[in-house]
C-alpha cells in the first residue's frame, strides 16, 4: 500500500471534515501534485504537516476554520505554485509563514494586511 502513494498526483479531500492535520501527515505522497482540502473543517495544522511533498505545486485550504499558520508551515513546498488560503479566519501571519516558497506565483488570501503582500519577501528570496 506504501508504495501505492508515491504514484499518488492528485488527492481530493474536500468535504470530509477534516478538523486537523499532524506532523508528516502525508508522508510517502513524493509524487504529489495537488492537494485539495478545502471545504473540511481544518482549524490546526502542525508544523511539520507538509514534510515530504517537495513535488507539491498547488494547495487548496480554503473554506477551514484555520485561525493561524506555524511559522515555516511551507518551508518544504518548494515547487509550489499555488496556495489558497481564502475563506478562512486567519487573523495574521508570522513573518516567516511563507518562507521558502519560491515557486509561489499565485495566492488567495482575505487576511487584513496593512500593506500588499510582498512574495518575494516573504519567500525569503
Amino acid at each position: 500500500m506504501d508504495s501505492d502513494k508515491n504514484n499518488v498526483s492528485l488527492l481530493d479531500l474536500q468535504h470530509n471534515r477534516i478538523h486537523q492535520l499532524q506532523d508528516k501527515q502525508f508522508i510517502g505522497f513524493q509524487s504529489l501534485e495537488g492537494l485539495f482540502l478545502q471545504n473540511n473543517e481544518l482549524h490546526s495544522i502542525a508544523p511539520g504537516a507538509f514534510t515530504g511533498l517537495a513535488e507539491l505545486r498547488k494547495l487548496f485550504l480554503s473554506h477551514n476554520r484555520i485561525h493561524s499558520l506555524a511559522p515555516r508551515l511551507f518551508q518544504d513546498l518548494c515547487h509550489l505554485e499555488w496556495l489558497m488560503l481564502d475563506n478562512n479566519q486567519i487573523t495574521e501571519l508570522p513573518p516567516d509563514a511563507f518562507l521558502g516558497l519560491k515557486s509561489l506565483y499565485f495566492l488567495t488570501t482575505d487576511i487584513a494586511s496593512p500593506g500588499p503582500l510582498c512574495l518575494s519577501r516573504l519567500a525569503g528570496s
